[in-house]
């Protein structure tokens, strides 16, 4: 039997805004994603046979720590079937088993990609387990078929673990289209606290009632692209928004509650929604500052995270 287990890590957006909309129906967007050090646990196993229970299904997906289909209907499990339809081409023969095991950390429908990452896991893993030799880029093409954060999640995981054999990618990103036009950048060392209030939205939704709306402000994403690029993080925060924050907070006061308490309590340097919401974070230049924070949060919300943007220096 083969296997491998590896760390599928959830993504802030530093700043999102809203273009357009295609005739399809998909919003156009402009955002800078980083991930940040909170993981899923990701295990793949694959071989020839893998039991009596195997024979009609090929796949099996097993997860813990949260209560999520584990059937074909979730992201993992689709991410077996797309990158099998590969090995069915190049080998000419029906997949081996696969079995994946999930745990989960990372809050589900809280704007931090976690299906996302889940999914990106897999076909990593399996691209390595089956000597597919897929490149980066192939694997982006395939993850877009199925979710629009699975590129940048495909790209992160990539840059962090070398044993992959995928080269290329990174931790932080600007993404724009429908998210598939990605440009890596330079990761900030920052800090960051996550708090998710007890509520779950739908991304659809938001969207949605942002439609509805009939004037917003728009952050100057190039502003903070060179700032980015610059170091000045400062002008990062200046010039950064997440516009989904407009419906999102209008429907559901409790996150611009949580954003201002982030903001007055703890000090933070930066605040915003992650996403679609609900998760708000807020970013610090100290460990000190951020797990201070969280001790504060932790006195009214459950869902707490004090955690570093990826490639930053870890939490001691």
């Amino acid at each position: 039997m083969k296997q491998r287990e590896q760390k599928a890590y959830a993504k802030i957006n530093l700043a999102l805004d809203v273009t357009g909309r295609r005739e399809d129906g998909y919003h156009l967007v402009d955002m800078i994603m980083n991930q940040v050090d909170l993981w899923d646990t990701v295990r793949v196993e694959t071989e020839e046979s893998i039991g009596e229970f195997m024979r009609k299904e090929k796949i099996f997906l097993s997860i813990s720590g949260a209560d999520l289909a584990a059937d074909s209907t979730n992201l993992a499990w689709k991410a077996a079937e797309c990158i099998g339809e590969i090995w069915k081409q190049k080998n000419n023969t029906e997949i081996p088993a696969v079995r994946i095991f999930i745990k989960k950390r990372i809050p589900m429908a809280a704007g931090l990609a976690g299906g996302s990452a889940d999914c990106a896991a897999v076909l990593l893993g399996l691209n390595a387990l089956w000597n597919l030799q897929l490149s980066l880029e192939e694997l982006m093409e395939i993850g877009l078929r199925l979710g629009a954060d699975v590129p940048f999640c495909l790209m992160g995981q990539a840059a962090a673990d070398s044993t992959l054999g995928v080269s290329g990618g990174g931790v932080c990103a600007r993404a724009e289209g429908i998210g598939e036009k990605l440009t890596v950048l330079k990761a900030p060392s920052l800090w960051v606290l996550l708090v998710k209030p007890d509520l779950s939205l739908s991304t659809g939704e938001i969207y949605r009632k942002l439609d509805l709306m009939p004037s917003y402000s728009h952050p100057c994403m190039d502003v903070v692209v060179q700032a980015l690029e610059q170091g000045n993080l400062q002008k990062v925060f200046e010039n950064s928004a997440n516009v989904l924050e407009n419906s999102a907070a209008f429907e559901y006061p409790i996150i611009k509650y949580t954003k201002n308490k982030i903001k007055t309590r703890t000090g933070a340097s930066y605040t915003a929604m992650s996403g679609s919401g609900p998760t708000v974070f807020g970013l610090y230049f100290t460990p000190e500052q951020c797990r201070k924070g969280a001790e504060l949060m932790e006195e009214e919300f459950s869902a707490v995270y004090a955690v570093a943007l990826h490639r930053s220096r870890e939490l001691e």
